[in-house]
């Protein structure tokens, strides 16, 4: 799934907000939209993107903005446990052999074959993870909202919202 909006520079939305203050460019800033909400908005987006038809967009679209309106994001900065990569781990090995054979001149017209078997144990690994404590960014209203934007679906398809969309 790909999403490309484009805005122009000075753009402000209807909450008089710089659109671009989300655009890809600021990642990881204050600026940039949490880990947390743009998996939501990912899942969300998903859920739909399949075999939708463009009324669905529009009322995906349409439902996430109320979303947002209604129920704002509230960030706090909360400590989590996650897994951590903190190397490999060799969990055992297995030999690997390699036959070569060559022909060899022996110096009377003829040649020597002679054949070599080299082996070598090469180790089995396995990633290793730790749980740390580590700092990340969560919006506490993201359930809320993700509700919001389901009842607001359902709604909005019974009543055959954007149905002029084609």
């Amino acid at each position: 799934m790909s999403l490309t909006v484009r805005h122009q520079e000075g753009e402000t939305n209807f909450l008089g907000e710089d659109v671009n203050r989300y655009d890809s460019k600021h990642k990881g800033g204050k600026k940039g939209l949490s880990r947390t909400v743009v998996i939501a908005m990912f899942v969300t987006a998903s859920a739909f993107q399949g075999c939708t038809t463009p009324q669905e967009r529009a009322i995906l679209a349409f439902c996430e903005s109320q979303a947002y309106q209604r129920v704002p994001q509230r960030l706090v900065n909360q400590q989590v446990y996650k897994p951590v990569y903190v190397g490999d781990r060799v969990i055992g090995s297995r030999n690997i052999c390699k036959t070569e054979t060559k022909n060899q001149p022996d110096g009377k017209g003829g040649g020597v074959k002679t054949t070599e078997t080299v082996c070598r144990d090469e180790p089995i690994t396995q990633p290793n993870f730790e749980n740390r404590l580590v700092m990340e960014t969560i919006d506490l209203n993201a359930l809320e909202r993700q509700n919001q934007v389901k009842v607001c679906i359902s709604d909005a398809l019974a009543k055959n919202m954007f149905s002029h969309i084609r």
